[in-house]
């Protein structure tokens, strides 16, 4: 499994890797952006289970978070050929506005929000629930005694006779 956390905020990220262990998965696992540029270069080059983005985010190194940047990013994202898009992408922001601005671009894309900060403690609960259902989507995954087959569409016929009968 892998994870990208894209926030500027230290203390957050320690949050969130609290979490992602908490939930049984390896640290190892997760890792950091903290702009919106440095997060899409990760995307391009590498594809993860899950994106856990702050809504307050910087565009570039030296510049100020800005209120919409974590949709912003999400955006790029889903309109970019070169991008590979997260599995899930889950915002994460304590400031109350920037949820209510960034609520309808998240939703249309079926994604979720959740209020986070020093006195929430519920978005910690559906990310644990988020990461528990990954975790058992990727031990499903796990060949059992069949060799590993990578595609991603199968398609499997059941002919009434055999096509190359004699």
């Amino acid at each position: 499994m892998r994870i990208l956390v894209v926030d500027d905020d230290n203390g957050k990220v320690v949050d969130v890797v609290k979490v992602v262990e908490q939930a049984g998965i390896d640290s190892s696992a997760i890792e950091v952006a903290t702009t919106a540029a440095s997060a899409l270069k990760m995307l391009e080059a590498n594809t993860y289970d899950l994106l856990v983005v702050d809504l307050v985010l910087p565009r570039r190194i030296g510049e100020p978070p800005i209120a919409d940047g974590g949709a912003e990013l999400v955006q790029k994202i889903h309109r970019s050929d070169s991008v590979r898009v997260p599995e899930f992408i889950v915002g994460l922001t304590a400031d109350r506005e920037a949820l209510e601005r960034s609520m309808v671009s998240f939703s249309n894309l079926l994604w979720s929000i959740e209020l986070s900060g020093n006195d929430q403690t519920q978005w910690k609960v559906r990310l644990q629930q988020k990461l528990h259902h990954l975790r058992s989507r990727e031990q499903q995954r796990e060949p059992t005694g069949f060799e590993k087959v990578e595609c991603d569409v199968l398609f499997v016929c059941a002919l009434p006779e055999p096509e190359l009968s004699e």
